[in-house]
Protein backbone atom coordinates (compact mmCIF):
# COMPACT_ATOMS: atom_id res chain seq x y z
CA UNK A 1 0.00 0.00 0.00
CA UNK A 2 1.41 3.57 -0.95
CA UNK A 3 1.05 6.05 1.34
CA UNK A 4 -0.89 9.54 0.93
CA UNK A 5 1.04 12.50 1.20
CA UNK A 6 -0.41 15.61 1.48
CA UNK A 7 1.38 18.73 1.62
CA UNK A 8 0.46 21.56 4.04
CA UNK A 9 1.44 24.66 2.61
CA UNK A 10 2.24 27.95 4.34
CA UNK A 11 3.50 31.63 3.88
CA UNK A 12 6.32 32.58 6.02
CA UNK A 13 6.82 36.08 7.56
CA UNK A 14 9.70 36.25 9.59
CA UNK A 15 9.16 39.48 11.65
CA UNK A 16 11.95 42.21 10.68
CA UNK A 17 10.59 45.24 11.09
CA UNK A 18 7.63 46.51 14.14
CA UNK A 19 7.52 49.89 13.07
CA UNK A 20 3.49 49.35 12.23
CA UNK A 21 3.06 47.45 15.01
CA UNK A 22 0.28 49.16 17.59
CA UNK A 23 0.86 49.49 21.54
CA UNK A 24 -2.53 49.41 23.11
CA UNK A 25 -3.13 49.05 26.88
CA UNK A 26 -0.37 49.65 29.81
CA UNK A 27 2.33 51.95 30.04
CA UNK A 28 5.21 49.47 28.81
CA UNK A 29 8.40 50.19 26.94
CA UNK A 30 8.81 48.20 23.43
CA UNK A 31 12.27 48.48 21.77
CA UNK A 32 12.92 46.45 18.58
CA UNK A 33 16.41 46.30 17.60
CA UNK A 34 18.08 43.85 15.33
CA UNK A 35 15.31 41.63 15.67
CA UNK A 36 14.66 41.53 19.10
CA UNK A 37 11.47 42.54 21.04
CA UNK A 38 12.19 43.76 24.53
CA UNK A 39 8.96 44.85 26.56
CA UNK A 40 9.60 46.10 30.32
CA UNK A 41 6.74 47.65 32.40
CA UNK A 42 4.27 48.03 32.56
CA UNK A 43 2.39 50.73 34.83
CA UNK A 44 -1.47 51.63 34.29
CA UNK A 45 -2.46 47.28 33.69
CA UNK A 46 -1.57 45.32 30.88
CA UNK A 47 0.14 46.62 27.80
CA UNK A 48 0.02 45.06 24.07
CA UNK A 49 2.23 45.63 20.86
CA UNK A 50 -0.41 43.70 18.30
CA UNK A 51 0.03 43.04 14.67
CA UNK A 52 -1.13 45.53 12.47
CA UNK A 53 -3.43 43.26 10.28
CA UNK A 54 -5.27 40.12 11.40
CA UNK A 55 -4.33 36.21 11.50
CA UNK A 56 -6.72 33.19 11.12
CA UNK A 57 -5.16 29.84 10.47
CA UNK A 58 -1.19 29.93 11.32
CA UNK A 59 1.70 28.69 12.70
CA UNK A 60 4.05 31.44 15.15
CA UNK A 61 7.18 30.14 16.41
CA UNK A 62 9.47 32.25 17.98
CA UNK A 63 12.25 32.53 21.07
CA UNK A 64 11.61 33.77 24.44
CA UNK A 65 13.65 34.68 27.70
CA UNK A 66 12.08 36.49 30.44
CA UNK A 67 13.49 37.62 33.70
CA UNK A 68 12.64 36.19 37.42
CA UNK A 69 9.75 36.99 38.64
CA UNK A 70 7.51 38.31 35.38
CA UNK A 71 4.50 37.53 33.58
CA UNK A 72 3.84 37.67 29.76
CA UNK A 73 2.27 36.30 27.42
CA UNK A 74 1.70 35.61 23.00
CA UNK A 75 -1.73 37.02 22.17
CA UNK A 76 -3.52 34.99 18.75
CA UNK A 77 -6.78 35.86 17.30
CA UNK A 78 -7.38 38.74 19.93
CA UNK A 79 -9.44 41.81 18.92
CA UNK A 80 -9.21 45.53 20.98
CA UNK A 81 -12.57 46.59 22.48
CA UNK A 82 -13.52 50.46 21.91
CA UNK A 83 -12.08 51.38 25.49
CA UNK A 84 -8.34 50.20 23.88
CA UNK A 85 -8.41 46.91 26.12
CA UNK A 86 -6.90 43.97 24.19
CA UNK A 87 -8.52 40.72 24.76
CA UNK A 88 -8.20 37.24 23.51
CA UNK A 89 -6.31 34.05 23.38
CA UNK A 90 -2.89 34.10 25.45
CA UNK A 91 -0.49 31.81 25.30
CA UNK A 92 1.12 32.22 28.54
CA UNK A 93 4.63 32.88 29.71
CA UNK A 94 5.44 33.15 33.30
CA UNK A 95 8.77 32.81 35.43
CA UNK A 96 7.32 33.29 39.11
CA UNK A 97 7.09 31.10 41.80
CA UNK A 98 3.71 28.65 39.71
CA UNK A 99 4.74 29.10 36.39
CA UNK A 100 2.78 27.50 34.10
CA UNK A 101 4.27 28.30 30.56
CA UNK A 102 2.27 26.85 27.58
CA UNK A 103 -1.05 27.23 28.92
CA UNK A 104 -4.23 29.40 27.40
CA UNK A 105 -5.73 32.11 29.07
CA UNK A 106 -8.36 34.34 27.32
CA UNK A 107 -7.23 37.31 28.17
CA UNK A 108 -9.85 40.04 29.84
CA UNK A 109 -13.18 37.84 28.81
CA UNK A 110 -13.32 33.74 30.24
CA UNK A 111 -10.00 33.37 31.88
CA UNK A 112 -8.08 29.94 31.66
CA UNK A 113 -9.15 27.92 29.02
CA UNK A 114 -6.40 25.07 29.73
CA UNK A 115 -4.45 25.84 32.99
CA UNK A 116 -2.52 22.61 32.57
CA UNK A 117 -3.46 21.24 36.19
CA UNK A 118 -2.91 17.50 34.72
CA UNK A 119 -0.13 15.49 33.39
CA UNK A 120 0.69 18.50 31.31
CA UNK A 121 1.42 21.01 33.56
CA UNK A 122 4.69 19.10 35.00
CA UNK A 123 6.11 18.55 31.16
CA UNK A 124 5.64 21.93 30.15
CA UNK A 125 7.38 22.85 33.59
CA UNK A 126 10.38 20.81 32.77
CA UNK A 127 10.61 22.04 29.20
CA UNK A 128 10.61 25.80 30.38
CA UNK A 129 14.08 26.59 31.25
CA UNK A 130 14.15 29.68 33.63
CA UNK A 131 16.66 32.40 32.58
CA UNK A 132 17.28 30.78 29.26
CA UNK A 133 16.12 31.15 25.54
CA UNK A 134 12.65 29.12 25.13
CA UNK A 135 11.62 28.22 22.07
CA UNK A 136 7.54 28.95 21.39
CA UNK A 137 5.32 27.24 18.73
CA UNK A 138 1.80 28.37 18.81
CA UNK A 139 -0.69 26.87 15.69
CA UNK A 140 -3.93 27.64 15.08
CA UNK A 141 -6.11 25.81 12.67
CA UNK A 142 -9.57 26.02 12.58
CA UNK A 143 -10.81 25.14 16.00
CA UNK A 144 -7.89 23.57 17.18
CA UNK A 145 -5.28 25.28 19.27
CA UNK A 146 -1.85 23.88 20.05
CA UNK A 147 1.38 24.74 21.80
CA UNK A 148 4.94 23.71 22.50
CA UNK A 149 7.51 24.87 24.59
CA UNK A 150 11.26 23.50 23.32
CA UNK A 151 9.60 21.16 20.95
CA UNK A 152 7.25 19.67 24.23
CA UNK A 153 3.42 19.77 23.52
CA UNK A 154 1.51 22.06 26.20
CA UNK A 155 -2.13 22.67 25.23
CA UNK A 156 -3.92 21.01 22.76
CA UNK A 157 -7.44 22.05 22.75
CA UNK A 158 -10.58 22.80 20.40
CA UNK A 159 -12.40 26.10 21.22
CA UNK A 160 -15.18 28.32 18.80
CA UNK A 161 -15.06 31.44 19.96
CA UNK A 162 -12.24 33.39 17.71
CA UNK A 163 -11.62 32.39 13.84
CA UNK A 164 -9.28 35.03 13.44
CA UNK A 165 -7.97 37.83 15.00
CA UNK A 166 -4.55 40.19 15.97
CA UNK A 167 -1.26 38.55 17.51
CA UNK A 168 0.65 40.47 20.14
CA UNK A 169 3.18 40.16 22.32
CA UNK A 170 2.28 40.79 25.93
CA UNK A 171 4.10 42.84 29.09
CA UNK A 172 2.10 42.30 32.54
CA UNK A 173 0.81 45.05 34.44
CA UNK A 174 3.27 46.06 37.65
CA UNK A 175 6.37 46.56 36.66
CA UNK A 176 7.69 43.70 37.40
CA UNK A 177 7.97 41.97 33.86
CA UNK A 178 11.68 42.10 31.62
CA UNK A 179 10.66 39.97 28.23
CA UNK A 180 12.05 39.43 25.63
CA UNK A 181 10.96 37.83 22.11
CA UNK A 182 13.26 36.64 18.93
CA UNK A 183 13.24 34.76 15.61
CA UNK A 184 9.91 35.88 15.64
CA UNK A 185 8.22 34.32 12.52
CA UNK A 186 4.52 33.77 11.12
CA UNK A 187 3.52 31.28 9.01
CA UNK A 188 -0.27 31.60 7.49
CA UNK A 189 -1.74 27.83 6.45
CA UNK A 190 -4.94 27.35 4.86
CA UNK A 191 -8.19 27.92 5.76
CA UNK A 192 -9.45 24.62 8.02
CA UNK A 193 -13.14 23.94 9.12
CA UNK A 194 -14.12 24.13 12.74
CA UNK A 195 -14.67 20.52 13.32
CA UNK A 196 -17.00 19.39 15.93
CA UNK A 197 -18.44 15.66 15.06
CA UNK A 198 -18.24 12.89 12.98
CA UNK A 199 -20.41 14.30 10.11
CA UNK A 200 -17.76 17.33 9.71
CA UNK A 201 -15.00 15.35 8.64
CA UNK A 202 -14.05 15.09 5.22
CA UNK A 203 -13.92 11.46 3.30
CA UNK A 204 -10.48 11.46 3.78
CA UNK A 205 -9.21 11.55 7.14
CA UNK A 206 -7.02 10.17 9.43
CA UNK A 207 -6.82 9.19 13.31
CA UNK A 208 -3.76 10.52 15.58
CA UNK A 209 -3.80 7.91 18.49
CA UNK A 210 -2.76 9.46 21.97
CA UNK A 211 -3.37 7.96 25.06
CA UNK A 212 -2.95 11.72 26.72
CA UNK A 213 -4.44 14.55 24.08
CA UNK A 214 -8.43 15.58 24.75
CA UNK A 215 -8.86 13.39 27.52
CA UNK A 216 -10.24 16.04 29.52
CA UNK A 217 -13.39 16.21 27.51
CA UNK A 218 -14.46 12.44 27.30
CA UNK A 219 -17.67 12.51 29.57
CA UNK A 220 -20.30 10.34 30.38
CA UNK A 221 -20.27 7.11 28.83
CA UNK A 222 -20.66 4.47 25.73
CA UNK A 223 -17.83 4.38 22.89
CA UNK A 224 -19.40 6.80 20.71
CA UNK A 225 -18.48 10.07 22.62
CA UNK A 226 -18.39 12.79 20.07
CA UNK A 227 -17.52 15.96 21.56
CA UNK A 228 -14.85 19.10 20.88
CA UNK A 229 -13.36 17.54 18.22
CA UNK A 230 -12.71 13.78 19.95
CA UNK A 231 -14.44 11.41 17.70
CA UNK A 232 -14.40 8.20 20.30
CA UNK A 233 -13.03 5.73 22.55
CA UNK A 234 -12.35 2.97 21.03
CA UNK A 235 -11.34 -0.18 22.59
CA UNK A 236 -7.88 -1.97 20.89
CA UNK A 237 -7.74 -4.88 22.08
CA UNK A 238 -6.10 -7.43 19.96
CA UNK A 239 -6.22 -4.52 17.68
CA UNK A 240 -3.44 -2.98 15.51
CA UNK A 241 -3.65 0.91 14.25
CA UNK A 242 -1.45 1.22 11.23
CA UNK A 243 -1.95 5.26 10.31
CA UNK A 244 -0.87 6.53 6.68
CA UNK A 245 -0.45 10.03 5.68
CA UNK A 246 2.44 10.90 4.49
CA UNK A 247 3.31 13.69 7.05
CA UNK A 248 4.53 13.88 10.51
CA UNK A 249 2.12 11.54 12.04
CA UNK A 250 2.97 8.44 9.64
CA UNK A 251 3.41 6.53 12.84
CA UNK A 252 2.81 2.56 12.60
CA UNK A 253 0.83 2.40 16.40
CA UNK A 254 -0.22 -1.11 18.10
CA UNK A 255 -1.36 -1.25 21.66
CA UNK A 256 -2.41 -4.34 23.53
CA UNK A 257 -5.70 -4.03 25.78
CA UNK A 258 -6.30 -0.38 26.78
CA UNK A 259 -8.25 2.25 25.92
CA UNK A 260 -6.92 5.53 23.88
CA UNK A 261 -8.84 8.80 22.33
CA UNK A 262 -9.06 9.53 18.62
CA UNK A 263 -8.18 12.94 17.37
CA UNK A 264 -9.36 13.12 13.43
CA UNK A 265 -7.40 15.61 11.37
CA UNK A 266 -8.00 17.18 8.66
CA UNK A 267 -4.85 16.61 6.29
CA UNK A 268 -6.36 13.62 4.83
CA UNK A 269 -4.71 10.40 4.97
CA UNK A 270 -5.94 6.56 5.22
CA UNK A 271 -6.54 4.54 8.60
CA UNK A 272 -6.67 0.82 9.02
CA UNK A 273 -7.65 -1.12 11.91
CA UNK A 274 -6.21 -4.68 11.77
CA UNK A 275 -6.41 -7.98 13.68
CA UNK A 276 -3.07 -8.70 15.39
CA UNK A 277 -1.00 -11.70 13.21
Amino acid sequence: MIPLVFAILSTQQPINDMSDWVHVGGQATYTFNDGELNGVGATGGNAFLHSPREYSDFVLECDVKIAPGGNSGIQFRSHVRDNGRLFGYQCEIDSSETWICGAIYDEARRGWIEDLRDENENLAREAFVQGEWNHYKIKAQGNHLQTWINGVACSDIRDDVDAAGLIAFQVHGGDATDVRWKNIVISELPPAPFIHSVSDISQQFSFYMDGRFFTQYIKGNGADVRNWGTLSKLDLSNTNLLLLDGGERRIPYSQDSIEHIAEYVTEGGTVLIMADY
